[in-house]
């Protein structure tokens, strides 16, 4: 259906232009594929719909028929889009959203601003949780959508993931190696390092586990923070460094150092995930908009 469709507006293109090289030349496409798009059609149709000159193109009453009939068909096609368009804008309703304060560094706020923007009827209720938090909401449905690290995100549970951010090692300014262009992850070993707390970091420690796992040790624990701003400051008061993915460059005061690490194993990923058991037509408008404004290469 899509490849007739297309072919059709090529065929109305020709037959408004007269002439095949100028009709290529409107559709930006080769005169030889076109012909050969114009050739398939009447194949397909079983009927001549032009007369080729060596000056042009000339219609069949055949032809003349189908131009009229697809300007009808496109015309209806086109108000039915419309419609479509302002029934969703129409669409009213509430639309519960959890986040870890990972995900808001990334793209995830842009997404919501823009939703908004394209939805102003929707009431979108934005909730601040951590990934397992927002795990058990999902399945307790008191959330629509949540957006948390990519390895919490499982069956049930549905994902897509919205980001992936290379590690980033982050160090006091007055620390040795503040200065350094990039860092080997095998440097880190018995270095004091500031970590989140395992019940509402835990999916970041995993990560951080793995990537110091990769290079055969595990993070030598100096500190622990309940959020970030406590995170943040154990490292302003020089108590070991901190690994994050590369959208906290953003957040970090002047006094610390972020330090891409050289040639990392895993990165930080984020995902937007949902519960397809509890999923509702809001939900799904979310899902489907995310999905056409975040791909990833």
């Amino acid at each position: 259906m899509e490849l007739l469709h297309r072919r059709l507006i090529q065929f109305l293109v020709v037959a408004e232009t007269g002439n095949i090289h100028r009709a290529a030349d409107q559709l930006h496409m080769a005169q030889p594929a076109l012909s050969r798009a114009m050739k398939l059609l009447e194949e397909e149709m079983a009927v001549a719909l032009l007369i080729r000159q060596p000056r042009g193109v000339l219609l069949t009453p055949a032809g003349d028929s189908l131009v009229e009939s697809t300007r009808q068909a496109l015309a209806v096609l086109e108000q039915g889009v419309n419609l479509a368009r302002e029934s969703a804008h129409q669409l009213k309703g509430r639309l519960t959203i959890g986040y870890g304060i990972f995900s808001s560094m990334g793209c995830m706020p842009n997404l919501i601003v823009d939703f908004r923007k394209k939805y102003p009827n929707i009431d979108v209720q934005l909730n601040l949780l951590a990934s397992i938090d927002q795990l058990q909401a999902l399945n307790k449905g008191q959330i629509d959508i949540g957006f948390a690290f990519s390895i919490a995100c499982k069956p049930p549970l549905t994902a897509w993931r919205i980001s992936r951010e290379r590690p980033v090692l982050l160090v006091n300014k007055e620390h040795r190696w503040a200065k350094l262009k990039q860092i080997n992850i095998q440097a880190l070993q018995n270095e004091p390092m500031v970590l989140g707390n395992i019940q509402r970091w835990g999916y970041h420690r995993d990560i951080v586990n793995a990537i110091c796992l990769s290079a055969g040790f595990l993070p030598t624990v100096a500190a622990e923070a309940d959020h970030l701003p406590d995170f943040i400051s154990h490292l302003r008061m020089g108590e070991g460094v901190g690994m994050m993915g590369v959208a906290i460059m953003d957040q970090i005061p002047a006094s610390i150092s972020a330090i891409p690490l050289s040639k990392p194993t895993l990165t930080f990923d984020q995902s937007m995930v949902w519960n397809p058991a509890h999923i509702k037509t809001i939900s799904q408008l979310f899902i489907d908009f995310v999905q056409q404004n975040c791909i990833l290469e």
